[in-house]
């Protein structure tokens, strides 16, 4: 019987073979750890742009917060202005300001009732006089605002505030700016404590509380 000699040529190729199928797992697990690393890298850029993207907001909103506010605080002042012996002098409702029914002429003070920015509803808090003429608005957010410095000069005071409600939109010599929309009084002590807030979104100011001390 005759032995057949394989070709060194197809044996060196066999070994070759035999090479290759030893090297594909480690290619493999490189691979595999490039995507993870790829994967996890992804995730850390998404996170950083969504806070980045949620505080870029959250300004914008800060920055609607107080035109919005000047709009109803301006509002109230020329409302004021025009109507000193009607009632208190100040507006009982936002239609009042809307349509002033006690000029001779169409005369509106405010183009709408613009939706409070950061909570999307047109629910704002009220600053009130005892008898229910409307001295300021304010938020009713409880989150802590980003800005603190570079406000106008009607609205120094707000870098103090420790939340959006602390910031009440109202003409600087009304007194508002004192009220404390924080400690809700129950109602039936609001006969005798008028300063103070009668319910979590009406604050109340009494005449003897408006002060000039504030810039206009």
């Amino acid at each position: 019987m005759t032995r057949r000699h394989r070709p060194a040529q197809a044996h060196e190729s066999s070994r070759a073979d035999a090479d290759k199928g030893r090297r594909r797992p480690r290619a493999g697990g490189f691979t595999y750890v490039a995507v993870l690393f790829l994967v996890v890298l992804i995730g850390v850029t998404l996170t950083a742009l969504t806070g980045l993207w949620s505080t870029t907001a959250k300004r914008d909103r800060e920055a609607q917060l107080l035109f919005v506010g000047g709009q109803f605080r301006k509002a109230i002042e020329n409302y004021r202005v025009a109507n000193p012996n009607v009632g208190d002098g100040y507006p009982k409702d936002f239609q009042v300001l809307l349509l002033d029914p006690n000029a001779p002429v169409v005369k509106r003070y405010l183009r709408q009732v613009y939706v409070d920015p950061m909570t999307g509803t047109t629910n704002w808090g009220l600053v009130k006089t005892p008898i229910g003429g409307i001295v300021g608005v304010y938020s009713q957010s409880k989150a802590q605002p980003l800005k603190t410095a570079n406000f106008p000069d009607w609205a120094e005071q707000f870098a103090a505030a420790t939340t959006y409600s602390d910031w009440i939109f109202a003409p600087n010599d009304s007194g508002a700016l004192t009220a404390t929309p924080k400690t809700a009084v129950p109602a039936k002590d609001q006969a005798t404590s008028p300063a103070t807030v009668s319910s979590p979104d009406t604050a109340v100011v009494t005449p003897s509380s408006i002060t000039n001390s504030n810039k206009p």
